[in-house]
């Protein structure tokens, strides 16, 4: 079962003497920051979730800086150190038709037209031309698949089914 929450970013550090904490964003677009306020800290060791409201963030390079409410010392901030933050799937941005989360296609089941199943999707590589599926099969190294409409024919998140028409060849590489 998919968790009713997205991982949008890590906190790696405190920042600073207010409390305020570096995150390494797990999203395309860490600009997303800027508008979120009601996440959830879920840690990384165990399943715990504490709501948590974003006062303020704001991007730096490749990282965001961001300051939780209630914190406001870097002793009080580093106790969320490893922390995820995420948020609900209703505070999540809308995604353009045919686009998906991440983590709503890891673990999926590939199929081929005919129904014959080749194997469980592992990870979502990105390359920037587009994205590969990693396909775990059984007894086999894994495939990757281009996430090009001209293969995958057919995403439903909901049942856990991808089904696909690979090129010739590409099951023996």
């Amino acid at each position: 079962m998919k968790p009713g929450y997205l991982k949008i970013g890590l906190i790696t550090s405190t920042h600073g003497v207010r409390g305020e904490v570096n995150i390494l964003p797990l999203t395309d677009d860490p600009s997303r920051f800027v508008s979120a306020s009601d996440v959830l800290l879920v840690s990384s060791e165990s399943s715990d979730q504490i709501p948590g409201k974003l006062q303020f963030s704001r991007v730096s390079g490749t990282k965001v800086i961001g300051k939780l409410e209630g914190v406001d010392t870097p002793e009080r901030a580093a106790v969320y150190k490893s922390y995820y933050i995420a948020v609900t799937r209703e505070n999540a941005v809308s995604l353009p038709s045919d686009t998906y989360f991440v983590c709503d296609i890891i673990g999926c089941e590939v199929r081929k037209e005919d129904g014959s199943i080749i194997g469980l999707i592992k990870d979502v590589i990105e390359t920037g031309a587009s994205d590969l599926y990693s396909v775990s099969r059984e007894g086999e190294k894994d495939l990757l698949i281009p996430a090009v409409k001209e293969f995958v024919l057919g995403i439903d998140t909901k049942s856990g089914h991808i089904t696909v028409r690979l090129p010739e060849g590409l099951e023996e590489l």
